[in-house]
């Protein structure tokens, strides 16, 4: 029912509904971060707890810039009262350590991929361009390493090309690659995102 409502009445109040049952749901990592990064992208983001969550899932995850992005965007917001303050900071000084880490490799990205022999490699460079925001870049990536094949985890790479392309401005695209991704569970929220597209 309440994808129903998504379908027709896409608020910010029914998505906080239907993710944070899925949120609550899911064991999988790479699940989670796409259904965190989708509560961004459709305003669901609203309390403490889930910008230090996200942000530390995605720092542990290889996404430290992001993980920065996000912590500094709630912090900016004035999410944080009172003791939630300090946890916030202690978030953000763990994700900008390691950002600064992901910063430092940028600069030889694109020699990187160029030299890149294994459908992983290439991955890898797609997930730091898109932890850099760079998702046009990423998404570039991302279709070379599929094309390469031999992923250790291809619905990982399907679904942060759906979401690389989706926050590109590229939805039709995006939406071919939520469909190409297999596992029924990672297919459900790949589903969220293209009703997200519509």
């Amino acid at each position: 029912a309440l994808e129903q409502l998504l379908k027709y009445y896409p608020s910010a109040d029914t998505w906080q509904r239907v993710l944070d049952g899925y949120i609550s749901k899911t064991k999988h990592d790479d699940e989670l971060l796409s259904l965190y990064r989708l509560a961004e992208d459709v305003g669901a983001l609203t309390k403490p707890r889930q910008y230090t969550d996200m942000s530390q899932a995605l720092v542990v995850a290889g996404f430290a810039i992001e993980g920065q992005r996000v912590i500094e965007k709630g912090i900016a917001a004035g999410v944080f009262q009172g003791e939630e303050v300090a946890r916030a900071q202690r978030t953000l000084d763990s994700a900008k350590r390691r950002a600064d880490v992901e910063r430092k490799d940028l600069p030889q990205a694109a020699a990187k991929l160029a030299a890149a022999r294994t459908g992983d490699e290439m991955h890898s460079v797609g997930r730091l361009y898109f932890s850099a925001g760079e998702y046009s870049k990423a998404a570039d990536a991302l279709r070379k390493a599929l094309a390469k094949g031999g992923l250790s985890d291809v619905d990982a790479a399907d679904m942060l090309l759906g979401i690389a392309l989706s926050r590109d401005g590229k939805t039709a695209d995006a939406n071919k690659a939520f469909a190409a991704v297999k596992d029924p569970k990672f297919a459900e929220v790949a589903k969220l995102w293209v009703l997200k597209g519509r």
